[in-house]
């Protein structure tokens, strides 16, 4: 019998061969794997009943793991499924609110926000700047970022002598609808950093309120608000007769005593005393308003203001300074008049000598003096109180502000000079740019050099604020030659200028188009 063993041995090394290939196929001539299976795979060691998903150990077995047959569970980073676990801390989500109670009340801060699209300014020497829209940036936890306030004007604005409080104010779009605010913040010039006011027992809505910083309080009082708000102004005004106070220490609003208020008004003018808060004037709506009241903050109470030889009203331009002694009430016309609020009695002070075409709003009290300025005379008028006497020095220089040329809209007395802050026209009168003029009263003359060129465009309503070195610009409506453009009319930026030097900080502005935010939040 013969035997054979070469079909054996041959067999044996193709298997061999087959074995130890780089890669296997099967079911494909051309393996791009370890193992290629050119088909569907099975395994009966994980068949069970139900679906499931395969998962390795850390031997590299494979394992069967079940689905739950929830269809609103997950698979949880232990390879379980489950439902939904609460978010970690760190987790963040989003709100269309600046101040969402329900995430605060639910453990989480603020964190930040996603804004809208926005156009930056560049200043430029002269001219108009050149803008470029800036694309949403999204702006990290830092306590230096929590948003300023929404665009407005006719807001309160007080300085505390650490912080600059922004409360009310009211908005217009192009269909003419009124939108009034009872929301505000705390700014901080150092840290350039806002924070947001406690909402709870607030006043009510309003813009254009009386208010006055007591030292350690702020005091609003009255002011303009709306009952609906429909297509092309179709609007109900109305105005309020109620206050509050509001504790920037505890971040607290509490009640102003009604009996003895004032009536209903807006645009009344008031200052504090040093014990208490002198309104007075204003308008209705349809008529100019010639009475006030006093309140006592101590004693939480109203006492009216004698009308005996008292300033005739004026709606709008009416402006108060307190001296020290007296409420000083730049009244109708050219009409100066005094209050002295510990006998309740008024003195007539001899009219303003630059007569009705002089600007109130370029009026200051330097802190003994009542300073006016007449344009178109190149005059500054001084009133002293004391001896209730105005006298005269003729502006020299050719930097001085035109009545033709320069419209001012705000002032301010920095301790040694007079700050005025405008708009400057071109020779069609159209709106050209933003100037601060400073009048150095050693020299008598007007030095548009000191600050340099503003070019926000910020028509009227801003407000100037002096806080130690630092002068601080906030808010106001836009100056804007196309209204089909709409939410750009007003600004909710601001600037900060060091007095000594006239450096801005920073040189850069920014509006957004739209002020539709994505508000962060973050889980503690």
């Amino acid at each position: 019998m013969t035997r054979i063993f070469i079909p054996v041995f041959v067999f044996l090394t193709d298997c061999f061969n087959l074995v130890h290939a780089q890669n296997v196929g099967i079911g494909v001539t051309n393996p791009q794997q370890k193992l290629h299976v050119g088909g569907s795979i099975r395994a009966d060691g994980l068949a069970s009943a139900g679906t499931a998903m395969i998962t390795t150990n850390t031997n590299g077995d494979l394992l069967r793991t079940n689905f739950s047959g929830n269809v609103n569970d997950v698979l949880r980073g232990n390879g379980t499924f489950g439902a939904v676990p609460t978010l970690p801390a760190g987790a963040i989500i989003a709100s269309t609110l600046s101040n969402d109670q329900n995430l605060l009340t639910a453990d989480y801060s603020f964190f930040g926000e996603l804004s809208t699209p926005a156009i930056t300014y560049f200043p430029v020497e002269a001219g108009l700047s050149q803008p470029f829209t800036q694309a949403p940036v999204y702006e990290t936890g830092d306590v230096l970022k929590t948003p300023a306030p929404v665009a407005r004007a006719g807001h309160a604005a007080v300085w505390t002598g650490t912080e600059m409080i922004i409360w009310g104010g009211q908005t217009v779009n192009n269909n003419l609808q009124y939108f009034f605010y009872n929301n505000g913040s705390r700014y901080n010039p150092l840290t350039d950093s806002w924070t947001n006011m406690s909402s709870v027992n607030a006043p009510v809505k309003s813009a254009f309120h009386s208010s006055v910083w007591t030292g350690t309080e702020l005091l609003v009082w009255g002011g303009q608000d709306s009952l609906s708000n429909n297509f092309f102004g179709n609007q109900s005004f109305f105005f309020h007769s109620t206050g509050k106070r509001y504790n920037p220490t505890t971040n607290a609003w509490t009640n102003m005593n009604t009996t003895g208020a004032p009536s209903a008004r807006y645009k009344a003018p008031s200052v504090w005393t040093g014990t208490t808060m002198v309104v007075w004037g204003g308008s209705d709506g349809i008529n100019a308003i010639s009475d006030g009241a006093r309140y006592n903050a101590a004693a939480n109470t109203w006492s009216a203001i004698s009308t005996a030889n008292a300033p005739v009203a004026d709606a709008n331009n009416t402006k108060m300074f307190w001296t020290g002694t007296y409420a000083i009430v730049l009244g109708y016309r050219d009409t100066v008049t005094r209050y002295n609020p510990a006998t309740n009695t008024w003195l007539i002070s001899p009219k303003c000598p630059a007569g009705i075409s002089y600007n109130k709003d370029a009026a200051i009290w330097t802190g003994t003096e009542l300073w006016v300025y007449q344009a178109s005379s190149k005059i500054l008028y001084k009133y002293n109180p004391a001896t209730n006497i105005w006298t005269n020095i003729t502006v020299v220089g050719s930097q001085f502000p035109s009545a033709t040329s320069f419209q001012c809209t705000a002032s301010l007395w920095t301790d040694t000079q007079v700050l005025l802050f405008g708009n400057v026209l071109d020779n069609n009168s159209v709106f050209s740019h933003n100037l601060y003029f400073v009048f150095d009263p050693g020299t008598n003359t007007f030095n548009n050099n000191a600050i340099i060129q503003y070019n926000e465009g910020v028509s009227s309503g801003a407000s100037l604020i002096k806080a130690g070195s630092i002068l601080i610009k906030w808010g106001g409506y836009l100056f804007a030659q196309d209204f089909e453009k709409p939410n750009i009319r007003f600004t909710r930026q601001g600037t900060r200028i060091y007095l000594s030097s006239g450096i801005f900080i920073p040189p850069v502005y920014i509006w957004s188009i739209f002020d539709n935010r994505l508000y962060l939040y973050k889980k503690n």
